[in-house]
């Protein structure tokens, strides 16, 4: 058996089109935004769809829902059209269920289409409650389909002994008392004119250390007191693998998570 999955399929497509002398390449190259309709329709059209769908027993789309956009519209050709994927096709949904697609609206009509035909061959999953009805809240349409809840493990597969953490330091290195009374947050970009937790950190001379994005894992963390985290979505996969090693977290409150929110101070930490 078979199994293709399809891990932000869009990069893929682009990137590694087949060339076959019965198929056309679409005349596209790749972009900075999500895949669009008229994108997904020379993909359909060309038969690289079928191609893949026929070589492949499942197709799994994962995490951002327009990078199988191509796949997705394949469903609402007749059934006994060739270019219609008769693989079994999983979705692992988070809240980028139409990340950076330029015709949205006819994005969301065409998957209020798909919602109302609810092919037998499509799965919805998502690792938390919450990302059906936020996609429904805002694609709309009478109906929604099953969406199968996957509680994710925190399994994290890095090397602990060929890893490094912040500075090079190596993540079997002792705790010392520095860093066993601070707490660890991750430093992003810093955007200008808005405020910034960093700042805070600093201005009240915190005992918070600022890692880099490249921080070493779940691992690496059990250093230091704590971790200080904003999630900017519920389906965060650092969140489990720190909650799986038994990593100390450290969130905001509602009210202080809906305060960051409302004046735009969200992803910037």
């Amino acid at each position: 058996m078979a199994l293709f999955s399809v891990m932000r399929t869009y990069t893929h497509l682009y990137i590694n089109y087949p060339h076959h002398p019965n198929t056309t390449q679409p005349n596209t190259t790749q972009q900075q935004t999500g895949m669009s309709g008229t994108d997904a329709r020379e993909l359909l059209d060309s038969g690289y769809i079928a191609k893949l769908c026929n070589a492949s027993d499942i197709i799994i789309i994962a995490d951002t829902v327009p990078d199988g956009r191509a796949i997705l519209l394949s469903l609402l050709e007749p059934s006994e059209s060739l270019n219609r994927c008769k693989s079994n096709i999983v979705i692992e949904m988070t809240n980028r269920y139409d990340w950076m697609v330029p015709d949205r609206q006819v994005y969301h009509e065409m998957l209020r289409r798909i919602f109302k035909l609810n092919p037998k061959n499509l799965f919805w999953t998502a690792n938390n409650p919450f990302e059906g009805p936020f996609m429904h809240a805002n694609v709309g349409g009478e109906v929604f389909p099953k969406v199968r809840l996957l509680r994710p493990l925190g399994a994290w597969n890095v090397d602990v002994e060929n890893s490094h953490m912040t500075h090079g330091m190596p993540l079997n290195q002792e705790t010392n008392i520095s860093t066993q009374n601070m707490l660890a947050m991750v430093k992003n970009v810093e955007k200008v004119n808005r405020p910034i937790v960093g700042d805070l950190v600093d201005y009240y001379c915190m005992p918070v250390a600022k890692l880099p994005k490249k921080y070493g894992g779940p691992a690496g963390l059990l250093k230091y007191k704590g971790f200080i985290d904003f999630p900017y979505q519920v389906s965060v996969m650092k969140f489990y693998e720190n909650i799986a090693f038994g990593v100390p977290q450290v969130l905001p409150t509602p009210r202080f998570l809906h305060a960051l929110v409302k004046f735009f101070c969200f992803l910037i930490f």
